[in-house]
């Protein structure tokens, strides 16, 4: 039977065609995402991994950084690598263990465990390594990951971390102040220490056989807690703490053999302590960051980095920290872009970013505000206007060089502004406020929508025909241009957050609970169509009427969903960010997100075609030069595969710059040819790169229009 389903597999495999679109983050850079753990290899080459199954990769020692595939959506909590090539990490997606041999061009799922949760993973060398999680869970390995044996740890509570010195010994902590230790492998676990019942301990380093400490917070005492032995564990001693915030990661690192070592722990406060006499007293290092603070690695004694919210990294033993990540981290709310290289998004504070390469680049403009900014809007390159909290309305008539006020009779928060000329535009916002301007906001008119509830979304077809969508479901419309707004049924109560419509019949609305509501009569009637995910949908935006997107909060490993036949099915994009506020498409296939913490992703929005074209096995791994080439807008390329492995097919432009990634899979052996449509970018010569298990591949082509 076994055979029958390989077989059954590979015709499967067989003429098979599939589709991918790629979205790829744009700031912060590397990932807005909050990173967990780092490893370092050396000064140069390091990891840092993180929620939804970030993985980040340095060859430069944090110069710049590449994102790389995990498989995962979910977080990941812990990263080891043995050398360049061979490392694990592991996190929260149904217990499982990810390995590369490639240095992480390539993760593949190596186990699937029980519990579902592995917040820390350790090896000794490439075969023999441990991971640790809920209810005392210990799993060993000494074949490189190939098969997992489960260790009774001797006990329920849930282990956080775990750290060995040698093959032989080792430790492991987590909650109710549990600290375990094994001098044989793992196979036996005493309990050193567990009478802090109320402390969880986040992290376990040992710098030799003794002297280790153990560092987490108390839940009852609300606050921090360090201990440290000079025994091995047999007896474990408080030591103070700077900080009464939890904390996250402890190393240590040799400075004269034997004798003097630095120690340095991290917390959730942002801030970085180090102590040169084992932790008997502690001086702060400014780290420039206030967000939590998750793990910190020393390659030397002088070159470290440290990840959370950011990458951090020093060069001086944490004297100075600098930023290894950078872009804005502030809250963005809404994007809108006139054609596929200029756009604007604004968000907290009154951030304002503009793009003239299509999000390559984003440099703040001045938007003479502090006030939060909800929503962006322009009619051409140069004419926009920006609404938010207290009544802002801003305006700018040259692309954003200078926005000026505009005055309105209202402090209520404005949440969403519309304009279908450089005249004529609506906002609306809280308390049922609805405001019409016919001069470009010069003055700015009260309209009656018969309702106190807030509004969050107003869109127009033209001059005349709009809608208004808000809070318990509210829908009103207008084919007067305002002077009347009458209310629609939805058929819904919950909270509505944005409305569409692709023409004068055709439209969309989203909110809570996944809620997504359809018309095809203007509203007149609502039918309701559902992600499937209890989340809160905060944008929609269709480039046809079949063709789809909406994106929000409140599911952990996507956010954002599509359809290509009008909202009948819905798939998860799967792009692994969290909390996303705005989804906006230009004229042509380029499309953009905006969310919390400054996330800006792109995608060129070109559907990759995929197809298997012969059940023949290849004798060998290849790539073959495109056809044609020269190319426009259109060219294929084919490449042949002898077995099953984990595939990526890329294109870069010449200065080396990742343009947009076109397979990203595991396929069966076969002879693959794949259709690349160059239509959004501009002409010149481009690198495409297959990079096939361990077999790597590059090839150049030319785009000419």
């Amino acid at each position: 039977m076994r055979i029958i389903i390989v077989l059954v597999n590979l015709l499967f495999f067989f003429n098979h065609a599939y589709s991918q679109t790629e979205w790829y983050w744009q700031n912060p850079l590397p990932t807005g995402n909050n990173l967990r753990n780092t490893y370092f290899i050396d000064n140069n080459t390091g990891w840092a991994v993180g929620n939804s199954g970030t993985i980040v990769k340095t060859t430069n020692g944090g110069t710049s950084w590449i994102n790389q595939t995990s498989g995962l959506s979910n977080d990941i909590y812990s990263v080891i690598f043995t050398n360049s090539n061979t490392g694990w990490a592991v996190g929260v997606q149904g217990g499982k263990i990810i390995k590369t041999t490639n240095g992480g061009t390539n993760w593949i799922t190596q186990f699937n465990m029980e519990p579902d949760w592995l917040p820390s993973i350790f090896f000794t060398n490439s075969n023999t390594g441990w991971t640790v999680g809920l209810s005392g869970a210990i799993y060993k390995t000494t074949n490189g990951g190939e098969e997992w044996i489960t260790q009774s740890s001797g006990t329920t509570n849930s282990l956080i971390s775990v750290f060995f010195i040698n093959s032989n010994t080792g430790w492991a902590a987590g909650s109710s102040g549990t600290i375990l230790k094994t001098t044989n492998g793992g196979t036996n676990w005493i309990v050193q220490y567990g009478s802090k019942i109320t402390t969880t301990y986040n992290s376990v380093y040992f710098k030799d056989d003794n002297t280790g400490w153990a560092v987490g917070f108390s839940n009852s005492l609300n606050n921090s807690n360090i201990v440290t032995t000079i025994d091995g564990g047999a007896n474990w001693t408080d030591q103070n703490s700077p900080t009464n915030y939890p904390i996250n990661s402890v190393y240590a690192i040799e400075i004269i053999a034997f004798l003097q070592y630095n120690l340095w722990i991290v917390d959730n406060d942002g801030k970085i302590f180090k102590s040169t006499n084992g932790g008997s007293q502690w001086t702060t290092q400014l780290s420039g960051n206030n967000t939590p603070l998750s793990s910190i690695y020393f390659s030397d004694r002088n070159t470290g980095w440290v990840v959370g919210s950011k990458i951090l990294k020093t060069t001086n033993g944490g004297t100075n920290w600098s930023a290894s990540s950078n872009g804005t981290y502030t809250n963005l709310s809404s994007v809108y872009f006139t054609n596929n290289n200029t756009g604007w998004v604004a968000g907290d504070s009154g951030m304002i970013l503009n793009s003239i390469n299509g999000g390559a680049n984003w440099l703040a403009q001045s938007s003479g505000t502090g006030n939060s900014l909800k929503s962006v809007n322009f009619h051409d390159n140069n004419t926009g206007w920006a609404v938010g909290v207290s009544g802002t309305i801003i305006n700018t008539i040259n692309g954003g060089t200078n926005w000026t006020s505009q005055s309105v009779e209202t402090n209520n928060t404005l949440k969403s502004v519309y304009f279908t000329n450089d005249n004529t535009g609506w906002t609306v916002g809280d308390t049922g406020t609805i405001l019409n301007t016919t001069n470009g906001g010069t003055k700015w008119s009260a309209q009656n929508g018969s309702t106190d509830k807030s509004l969050n979304s107003v869109y127009f077809t033209n001059n005349n025909k709009g809608w208004i969508v808000g809070n318990t479901g509210t829908i009103l419309n207008t084919t007067n241009g305002g002077t009347n707004w009458s209310a629609q049924n939805g058929g819904v109560i919950n909270s509505l957050n944005s409305v569409f419509f692709t023409d004068g019949n055709t439209g969309w609305a989203v909110g809570q609970s996944g809620i997504i509501i359809k018309t095809i009569n203007g509203g007149n009637n609502w039918s309701a169509q559902n992600v499937g995910y209890n989340l809160n949908l905060l944008s929609v935006y269709f480039a046809n009427n079949n063709t789809g997107w909406v994106v929000g909060k409140g599911y952990s490993s996507s956010n954002m969903f599509k359809t290509t036949n009008g909202g009948l099915d819905w798939t998860n994009e799967s792009i692994g960010v969290n909390s996303l506020n705005s989804v906006f498409f230009s004229a042509g296939n380029s499309g953009w997100i905006v969310g919390d913490r400054g996330t800006i992703l792109k995608t060129n929005g070109v559907i990759t075609s995929i197809q298997n074209l012969s059940s023949e096995i290849p004798e060998q791994f290849s790539l073959s030069q495109n056809f044609p080439n020269p190319f426009n807008p259109s060219t294929k390329i084919t490449y042949f595969l002898k077995s099953s492995v984990p595939v990526k097919l890329s294109i870069y432009d010449m200065i080396g710059r990742h343009i947009e990634t076109l397979v990203n899979n595991v396929q069966g052996p076969g002879i693959y040819q794949v259709e690349f449509n160059g239509i959004n970018f501009s002409s010149g010569a481009y690198i495409y790169r297959l990079e096939a298990g361990d077999f790597i591949e590059t090839k150049r082509m030319l785009l000419m229009k």
